[in-house]
């Protein structure tokens, strides 16, 4: 489980299902998508997964995604025309363990 808490800046959050574990029983399903489980947008697909959530969090905004719940993200207009007008984006992401 991931709490996230924007600080500065937005990030664009996408939340899908949970994958069918189905298709590769053999895996974690608490491990899809880290370390060397590659999970891209196409296999999510084919597992069944679909987009539930599609959200911009701004500074202030918190997010909770559940284990199992794969997500992507994009920082949003993280580039100015001259450096100093760059905004940055932060979070602060809080791995929950709930798992036995």
């Amino acid at each position: 489980d991931v709490l996230v808490v924007q600080t500065q800046g937005r990030k664009r959050w996408r939340v899908y299902s949970p994958p069918d574990s189905s298709f590769n029983s053999e895996l974690d399903p608490f491990k899809r998508g880290k370390g060397t489980d590659s999970l891209t947008l196409d296999m999510l697909k084919r597992e069944n997964s679909e987009l539930i959530l599609d959200v911009t969090l701004h500074p202030g905004d918190t997010l909770f995604v559940p284990a199992r719940f794969p997500h992507t993200t994009d920082t949003l207009d993280c580039y100015g025309d001259q450096e100093e007008d760059a905004v940055r984006s932060f979070e602060k992401k809080i791995g929950l363990c709930t798992s036995p």
